[in-house]
């Protein structure tokens, strides 16, 4: 079986794609007053709050909890595939800062749809409000 021939060029693009995300991402972060354990909560925290709101069930949704998981396992692949590239790359580095970025981006979302789910059980299921 032969190799496609567009792969090259596809992975290149992709590169480029990435190296562009991570500059836009170092750009933000290269201001005084952000950091970048800072930016991965306040992005998950607002992308659960969508997420909730868009499965109608608030914040004791487990399919938005379920979509925060996958955003943030997806930004970790991609900080991953970027960083992997890169000369300074290390292994005991890399796990070591996937752990911090899994935490900070899931212990707050996880927190508030456990409240959410105890709240719901004591208290009755709230019907959602009605999106017109």
């Amino acid at each position: 079986m032969q190799a496609c021939p567009l792969l090259p060029e596809q992975a290149t693009r992709l590169y480029a794609g990435l190296s562009a995300y991570e500059q836009a991402k170092q750009a933000l972060l290269e201001q005084p007053w952000f950091d970048k354990d800072a930016l991965r909560i306040y992005l998950c925290l607002a992308l659960f709050a969508a997420f909730s709101r868009l499965f109608a069930r608030r914040f004791a949704s487990t399919a938005a909890l379920a979509m925060i998981a996958l955003v943030v396992f997806g930004i970790e692949a991609v900080d991953t595939a970027y960083l992997a590239r890169g000369p300074t790359w290390s292994r005991a580095g890399w796990l070591g800062d996937t752990l911090s970025d899994l935490v900070n981006g899931l212990l707050l979302p996880v927190l508030l749809w456990l409240y959410a789910r105890r709240h719901e059980r004591r208290v009755g299921v709230v019907p959602a409000i009605p999106t017109n």
